[in-house]
């Protein structure tokens, strides 16, 4: 399983960072960010299954949706499903 270590979003404008959401059912949604990688594009795929850390905390989830730029084809966000 792949191992994603991520940050908390803060409001800031950074285009080198993706931006992302875990959510699951009676769970405080929690935004986060992470640094964009050549990489990501090869390992990130609809419906695969990660393990993210964030603070410590581990969170095995599953890629839902993955927003991508029109013409750059570059990942701009991703929701995470919390996977118990």
């Amino acid at each position: 399983m792949k191992t994603l270590i991520a940050n908390i979003y803060k409001n800031n404008n950074n285009k080198n960072k993706i931006k992302g959401i875990l959510y699951k059912k009676d769970f405080k949604n929690i935004k986060i960010e992470f640094k964009k990688k050549n990489e990501y594009y090869i390992i990130f795929k609809k419906n695969d299954i990660l393990k993210i850390v964030i603070i410590n905390k581990k969170f095995k989830v599953l890629i839902k949706e993955i927003k991508k730029h029109p013409y750059k084809k570059e990942i701009i966000h991703i929701d995470f499903l919390i996977n118990d």
